[in-house]
């Protein structure tokens, strides 16, 4: 793998075949835009907003059928591809809507918020991991749990810089040794999403976890020695908690809420997806966990029982491929 793939536009990584695309993936924070989705419209008129939309409208409208249709969709890979031209402010001069599906309406309307996605943090790319984050940090505001509700709820920012949410996904050891103390000298807010059976398995088990749910390893042989812990320990959950980043969870064995990955969503199932996860991840944070992400970053609407099983657990954030979608019911918002 080249230099130039590795560190190429994201867009360009998303159309890499095989397993070297989840290679790249894990070593690379992705940036994307994230559209806000609270279920009622909440806007906040933006013009840089209307800006970006009129660029993610001409993009999508270029994708091809297969592109629209495939992993992670259409939407997702056209915020994906404008980030690689217009992530940093200030956006183009504001053009047409270039709307008119309204695919891209929340853009327009000021209700989006950048974000970057990391996997693994390997220590032998930590120069590279921090020159991103340096160049996110001289840009871009922190976004806390709180931060980015009353964006959604209210429209509110209180900060005068956009906002940048900055995850991190599975739950690798090497977030905590190499990626949390360059964000904690950056000023910068981690969002840790957490598989709650990996991080709860056995040092000595937990390669075997990896390869048998779809957990990309992006480490050199000579990197891994037999029985190495590689996931994040219970301790340093709390500390990353203690120390104000955000703990969510991606469920207990890495599961997708797509149907069409011919998973287990039965009643039984679910609960230990979604609120049994809750419970061991509050369990080592010591504190409130309110947002989940499924595999494949499943939106709301795609299968009723799993959005019931998150809003009977109390979540109130769900983070897609595309968006950050607000959770529906009684139960939303509640700990």
């Amino acid at each position: 793998m080249d230099e130039e793939r590795r560190h190429g536009p994201i867009a360009g990584i998303m159309r890499t075949p095989g397993g070297e695309k989840w290679r790249v993936l894990a070593e690379k924070g992705a940036p994307t835009f994230l559209l806000l989705d609270d279920g009622v419209g909440q806007a906040r008129p933006d013009e840089q907003g209307a800006a970006l939309g009129a660029l993610a409208g001409d993009i999508y409208r270029g994708l091809t059928r297969v592109e629209r249709d495939a992993w992670p969709g259409g939407v997702a890979l056209a915020l994906q591809m404008l980030a690689d031209r217009s992530f940093f402010p200030p956006a183009p001069a504001p053009a047409g809507s270039g709307d008119e599906d309204g695919a891209f309406r929340a853009l327009a309307e000021g209700r989006y918020v950048r974000a970057v996605n990391f996997h693994a943090t390997p220590r032998r790319l930590a120069a590279g991991f921090e020159g991103q984050l340096s160049r996110l940090a001289e840009s871009f505001a922190p976004v806390s749990h709180e931060d980015l509700v009353g964006l959604l709820d209210r429209g509110a920012w209180p900060h005068d810089r956009p906002g940048i949410v900055i995850n991190f996904f599975d739950g690798f050891r090497d977030n905590y040794e190499v990626a949390a103390p360059i964000l904690d000298r950056l000023g910068l807010t981690g969002w840790f999403f957490l598989v709650s059976g990996w991080i709860s398995s056995r040092p000595e088990d937990q390669r075997a976890f990896a390869d048998a749910h779809l957990m990309n390893l992006p480490y050199h042989e000579d990197e891994l020695s037999s029985g190495d812990r590689l996931a994040l320990s219970p301790e340093e959950i709390e500390d990353l908690a203690r120390r104000g980043h955000v703990i969510a969870s991606h469920t207990r064995n890495h599961t997708t809420a797509s149907p069409a990955f011919d998973c287990d969503l039965s009643p039984g199932a679910l609960a230990r997806e979604v609120a049994g996860s809750k419970r061991t991840l509050e369990g080592s944070a010591g504190g409130p966990v309110h947002a989940l992400a499924w595999r494949e970053g499943t939106p709301l609407g795609t299968d009723r029982r799993a959005d019931g099983a998150l809003s009977e657990a109390g979540y109130e954030l769900l983070f897609a491929n595309h968006a950050v979608q607000r959770i529906p019911g009684p139960l939303a918002g509640r700990s």
